[in-house]
C-alpha cells in the first residue's frame, strides 16, 4: 500500500510523519507532494505533531516554488531548513499546526546529550551552526503571493514538468532561498542566560549570507564566488565545511592533482572546468590546448576555450574558437559568447543574429534573453527589449539587474509607476544596485 492511500485509511495518529527522498518529477513520484497527499498526512497528527518532505532545490523556480506554496497551503507553520556546508541541492520543509520555536535550555541539553557527536562528523557540533540550517517560515512563503501553481491530484503541474523544463536549475532556488531568509534567532523562545547562543546564531546568519551568495555565483560559474567565501570566513572562521573540504563552491582550497597528472581528454576538460572556477584562465587555456590536441573537433572544448580567451581579453583568438565551436555544432554557450564579442565591438544586428541562434538551441536560456534584451534596448527597439527582458524574468526572477533594466524602459516610455516598481525591486534583489538606487531618486 503507498504512502497516500495508508495515510487516507489508517486510523492512527503520529507525532511525526516523514517524507522520505522522493524526487517529484519521477513518474507518479509527485503523489507525495500534492496537496490532498499533504493534506491526509496533518489530519492523521497529534496536536503539536510535524510532517516533514524532503525537498529537492536543484529544480526549475516553477516547480520549486510550485513545491513550497502546496505545503504551505496545507499548514499554518511552516519550517524550511537547508544547510550550507556544502554545494547542497536538497532541503528539509516541515509544517504543523503549532508555531516553531525552540526553548534554548532544553534545546541545548537535548543537542548536547543526542546530536553533538552524530553531527560532529558534518561539521555542526556548533547548536549555533545546526539553528542557522533554518532558512524561512510560512510568512517567506507568503511573500511569493502569485508565483507557483498548487499540486493537486486533478492539476498535477509537477508530475509532467520534466517533459516541459530542464530538470537543474539551482540558481534561481538559493536566489530565492537567499531573498527571502529571515533570521535564524526568530525561533528561540525569549530566555535569559542563553545570549551567547544567540549571539552565535546571529554571527553564523552574516556568515550564512556570505556563503549563499557565493552558492549563486558557482551556479552561476562567477569565479568572484571566493571572495565571498573569504568574507564568510572572516566572521565564522570555523564554518561547517569550510575549513574540512573542498566542493563544489571551493569550501576550501581544490585538491591538488595527482601526481600522474591529466590523460584523457576528459581529465583535460575536467581540469579547465576547475580552473575556471578558480579564474586561473592562463591554465585553463593550457588544460584546453591538450584536450583539443587529443580531440580537435569537439565543440565543447572549443567553447571553453573561446570563453577563457574571452575572459583574458583576448577578443579575436575567443572569437576565433567560438565561430570554430558553432561549426562544430556546439552548445548554445558558444553563440552567447560570440554574441557578446559583436556587441563589445559595436555589431549590433551581428550581436543579435547570435543570440537569437543560441536561443533556437535553448529557448530557455536566461542570458540569451537578457543579452538579446539588452541588444534591442542599444538599438531603440524598446518594445522588443522588454519581451526579452520579461522572458528573462520569467526564466531568473529574482535577478536585480533585469528588473532594472525593464525599470530603465518604463522611465523611458513615460510610466513611472512601473518604473519605480521595477526600481525598488531591483533594490530589494541586490541592494547596492546603484543604478536603481539613481532611478529612484530621478523618479522622485
Amino acid at each position: 500500500m503507498d504512502g497516500t492511500n495508508y495515510l487516507r485509511l489508517t486510523s492512527e495518529r503520529y507525532d511525526v510523519i516523514m517524507n522520505d527522498s522522493i524526487w517529484p518529477y519521477y513518474a507518479g513520484n509527485s503523489g507525495l507532494y500534492t496537496g490532498e497527499y499533504f493534506r491526509a498526512g496533518k489530519a492523521r497528527l497529534r496536536p503539536g505533531g510535524i510532517m516533514t518532505s524532503w525537498l529537492p532545490v536543484d529544480m526549475d523556480i516553477a516547480s520549486f516554488t510550485s513545491l513550497l506554496k502546496t505545503f504551505r497551503a496545507e499548514f499554518s507553520y511552516v519550517s524550511f531548513w537547508f544547510a550550507t556546508s556544502h554545494d547542497n541541492q536538497h532541503a528539509l520543509i516541515a509544517g504543523s499546526d503549532t508555531p516553531f520555536r525552540i526553548e534554548p535550555a532544553g534545546f541545548l541539553a537535548r543537542f548536547e546529550r543526542y546530536a553533538r557527536k552524530d553531527l560532529a562528523e558534518i561539521g555542526y557540533s556548533s547548536p549555533a551552526a545546526f539553528i542557522d540550517i533554518f532558512k524561512f517560515d510560512q510568512s517567506s512563503i507568503d511573500e511569493l503571493e502569485d508565483r507557483g501553481r498548487l499540486h493537486t491530484e486533478n492539476d498535477p503541474y509537477l508530475e509532467f514538468a520534466v517533459s516541459r523544463t530542464t530538470m537543474h536549475d539551482l540558481a534561481n532556488a538559493l536566489s530565492l532561498i537567499r531573498l527571502y531568509r529571515v533570521p535564524a534567532v526568530s525561533l528561540l523562545k525569549p530566555a535569559t542566560g542563553h545570549g551567547s547562543l544567540s549571539a552565535g546564531i546571529e554571527r553564523m546568519s552574516l556568515a550564512t549570507g556570505h556563503v549563499l551568495s557565493a552558492m549563486v555565483m558557482n551556479s552561476q560559474r562567477n569565479p568572484a564566488h571566493a571572495a565571498e567565501i573569504r568574507r564568510a570566513l572572516a566572521i565564522v572562521p570555523d564554518y561547517p565545511g569550510i575549513s574540512t573540504h573542498s566542493d563544489g563552491i571551493f569550501m576550501a582550497p581544490a585538491p591538488a592533482p595527482s601526481a600522474a597528472g591529466p590523460k584523457s581528454f576528459d581529465d583535460y576538460l575536467s581540469l579547465s572546468r576547475e580552473l575556471r572556477r578558480g579564474g586561473d584562465y592562463p591554465r585553463m587555456i593550457a588544460a584546453l590546448r591538450e584536450a583539443l590536441a587529443i580531440r580537435p573537433r569537439s565543440g565543447e572544448a572549443l567553447t571553453l576555450l573561446g570563453e577563457a580567451f574571452l575572459k583574458s581579453g583576448r577578443f579575436d583568438e575567443a572569437m576565433t574558437n567560438l565561430e570554430m565551436a558553432v561549426d562544430a555544432g556546439a552548445p548554445f554557450e558558444a553563440h552567447y559568447h560570440l554574441g557578446w564579442i559583436y556587441l563589445r565591438k559595436g555589431n549590433l544586428e551581428e550581436a543579435a543574429r547570435q543570440f537569437a541562434a543560441g536561443l533556437r538551441v535553448n529557448p530557455d536560456a536566461a542570458e540569451l534573453h537578457y543579452a538579446l534584451g539588452m541588444t534591442r534596448k542599444f538599438q531603440y527597439r524598446l518594445a522588443d527589449a522588454r519581451r526579452s527582458f520579461i522572458r528573462a524574468e520569467e526564466l531568473t526572477p529574482f535577478d536585480g539587474e533585469i528588473h532594472f533594466e525593464l525599470g530603465l524602459i518604463s522611465e523611458a516610455e513615460g510610466d513611472r509607476f512601473n518604473a519605480d516598481r521595477r526600481y525598488r525591486r531591483a533594490l530589494r534583489l541586490d541592494p547596492a544596485h546603484e543604478g536603481a538606487r539613481q532611478g529612484l531618486a530621478r523618479l522622485n
